[in-house]
Protein backbone atom coordinates (compact mmCIF):
# COMPACT_ATOMS: atom_id res chain seq x y z
CA UNK A 1 0.00 0.00 0.00
CA UNK A 2 0.74 3.40 -0.57
CA UNK A 3 1.84 3.19 -4.23
CA UNK A 4 -0.05 6.73 -5.02
CA UNK A 5 1.40 8.83 -2.19
CA UNK A 6 4.91 7.19 -2.73
CA UNK A 7 5.04 8.24 -6.47
CA UNK A 8 3.98 11.51 -5.63
CA UNK A 9 6.95 12.18 -3.40
CA UNK A 10 8.99 11.08 -6.07
CA UNK A 11 8.14 13.15 -8.43
CA UNK A 12 7.55 16.28 -6.29
CA UNK A 13 11.51 15.71 -4.80
CA UNK A 14 12.64 15.35 -8.37
CA UNK A 15 10.92 18.65 -9.51
CA UNK A 16 12.30 20.70 -6.58
CA UNK A 17 15.71 22.73 -7.70
CA UNK A 18 17.29 21.43 -4.49
CA UNK A 19 20.92 20.15 -4.54
CA UNK A 20 21.21 16.50 -5.21
CA UNK A 21 22.29 15.95 -1.43
CA UNK A 22 19.47 18.04 0.00
CA UNK A 23 16.98 15.98 -2.36
CA UNK A 24 18.68 12.57 -0.78
CA UNK A 25 18.13 14.45 2.86
CA UNK A 26 14.49 15.11 2.04
CA UNK A 27 13.76 11.26 0.77
CA UNK A 28 15.22 9.98 3.88
CA UNK A 29 13.31 12.00 6.04
CA UNK A 30 9.90 11.06 4.36
CA UNK A 31 11.15 7.46 4.63
CA UNK A 32 11.78 7.83 8.20
CA UNK A 33 8.89 9.55 9.02
CA UNK A 34 6.02 8.91 6.71
CA UNK A 35 4.98 5.29 6.82
CA UNK A 36 5.63 5.04 11.02
CA UNK A 37 3.68 8.06 10.91
CA UNK A 38 0.46 7.06 8.86
CA UNK A 39 0.17 3.98 10.15
CA UNK A 40 0.20 5.14 13.89
CA UNK A 41 -2.27 8.03 12.79
CA UNK A 42 -4.51 4.92 11.14
CA UNK A 43 -4.40 2.59 13.88
CA UNK A 44 -4.41 4.93 17.07
CA UNK A 45 -6.46 8.27 16.06
CA UNK A 46 -9.56 9.48 15.16
CA UNK A 47 -10.36 12.24 12.34
CA UNK A 48 -12.66 14.85 12.15
CA UNK A 49 -13.24 14.05 8.76
CA UNK A 50 -12.14 10.95 6.62
CA UNK A 51 -8.69 11.57 4.88
CA UNK A 52 -6.67 9.57 2.60
CA UNK A 53 -3.29 9.34 2.85
CA UNK A 54 -2.28 10.78 -0.68
CA UNK A 55 -3.67 14.39 0.34
CA UNK A 56 -2.14 14.22 3.28
CA UNK A 57 1.47 13.99 1.89
CA UNK A 58 0.66 16.17 -0.65
CA UNK A 59 -0.68 18.71 1.73
CA UNK A 60 2.86 17.56 3.38
CA UNK A 61 4.97 18.34 0.03
CA UNK A 62 3.54 21.71 -0.53
CA UNK A 63 3.77 23.40 2.78
CA UNK A 64 7.74 22.08 2.96
CA UNK A 65 8.14 23.34 -0.71
CA UNK A 66 6.64 26.83 0.52
CA UNK A 67 8.85 27.08 3.46
CA UNK A 68 12.03 26.03 2.46
CA UNK A 69 14.55 27.77 0.91
CA UNK A 70 17.04 26.60 -1.89
CA UNK A 71 20.11 25.52 0.95
CA UNK A 72 17.91 24.47 3.61
CA UNK A 73 18.90 25.15 7.09
CA UNK A 74 17.60 23.03 10.11
CA UNK A 75 15.78 20.27 7.39
CA UNK A 76 14.42 17.94 9.63
CA UNK A 77 12.99 20.64 12.15
CA UNK A 78 11.26 22.25 8.95
CA UNK A 79 9.71 18.44 7.96
CA UNK A 80 8.82 17.40 11.32
CA UNK A 81 7.02 20.75 11.66
CA UNK A 82 5.27 20.34 8.59
CA UNK A 83 4.19 16.92 9.12
CA UNK A 84 2.12 17.61 12.42
CA UNK A 85 0.20 19.87 10.22
CA UNK A 86 -0.31 18.45 7.40
CA UNK A 87 -0.87 15.28 8.79
CA UNK A 88 -2.24 16.00 12.61
CA UNK A 89 -4.19 19.16 11.56
CA UNK A 90 -7.58 16.98 10.62
CA UNK A 91 -7.43 14.72 14.03
CA UNK A 92 -10.43 15.73 16.25
CA UNK A 93 -11.56 15.19 20.15
CA UNK A 94 -13.56 12.31 20.28
CA UNK A 95 -15.15 10.35 23.85
CA UNK A 96 -13.51 12.86 25.63
CA UNK A 97 -10.03 11.74 23.66
CA UNK A 98 -8.28 14.76 22.10
CA UNK A 99 -6.30 12.58 19.40
CA UNK A 100 -4.23 16.09 18.78
CA UNK A 101 -2.37 15.69 21.92
CA UNK A 102 -1.58 11.85 21.50
CA UNK A 103 -0.39 12.59 17.73
CA UNK A 104 3.45 12.58 18.45
CA UNK A 105 6.13 12.08 15.51
CA UNK A 106 9.34 9.79 15.50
Amino acid sequence: SGHQWRSYIKSWILQGSYAEDVKQSIQKLFDKYIVPTLAYLRKSCKFAVPIVDITMVTSLCNMLGSLLEPEPKALEHWFVFCCIWALGGGLSEKDSVDYRKQFKIG
